[in-house]
């Protein structure tokens, strides 16, 4: 029943995507750890990864796959987290949309623990992102309607790229 649910509001959602500008970022680093996961024999070297991976156990297969994970901790407490990867398609699965992705990264799936929330650091971790990755195009997406994640997005100095639905959908050459 979920995925029919899930299937039926693909019609009803939009998602707005980002990309990076290429401009340095400026971004204090006091008290916060920025870790790039892109092993698996890595996960257990670290407690906050080793936490991350008991809430999502199911997402440690995407480091076979080639996808890196962020972390990012702040006073040695998992603050938060996001994927990285570089496809040649990418579905958008809020839409159930293939798009093409012309020599970009995709910035997804981030995630702040509760007790961490409305405190910037969805915005830090996406600007430590930008200054390791300045030389790249990055691309980040967000549902229309998760107002908290466009703040973070455009605060941490991504540009408005276009909005996107199954019905306006033109896939870029």
């Amino acid at each position: 029943m979920k995925i029919l649910v899930n299937k039926f509001l693909t019609y009803f959602r939009n998602v707005i995507l980002y990309e990076s500008n290429n401009s340095s970022v400026n971004s204090k680093n006091i008290d916060f750890n920025f870790y790039i996961i892109k092993r698996s024999n890595k996960v257990f070297k670290n407690k906050n990864i080793t936490k991350y991976f008991k809430l999502f156990s199911n997402k440690r297969k995407r480091l076979l796959k080639g996808q890196s994970l962020f972390i990012l901790t702040y006073k040695k407490q998992l603050a938060c987290s996001g994927w990285m990867v570089k496809p040649n398609i990418w579905n958008i699965t809020e839409l159930d949309l293939k798009i093409k992705i012309n020599n970009s990264i995709v910035l997804f799936d981030f995630y702040t623990p509760v007790s961490m929330r409305s405190r910037g650091y969805y915005t830090k971790l996406l600007k430590m992102i930008l200054k390791k990755f300045c030389k790249k195009k990055l691309l980040i997406y967000s549902l229309s309607s998760n107002r908290a994640s466009i703040k973070a997005i455009e605060k941490a100095g991504f540009i408005f790229k276009r909005n996107i639905n199954r019905f306006n959908f033109k896939n870029e050459k």
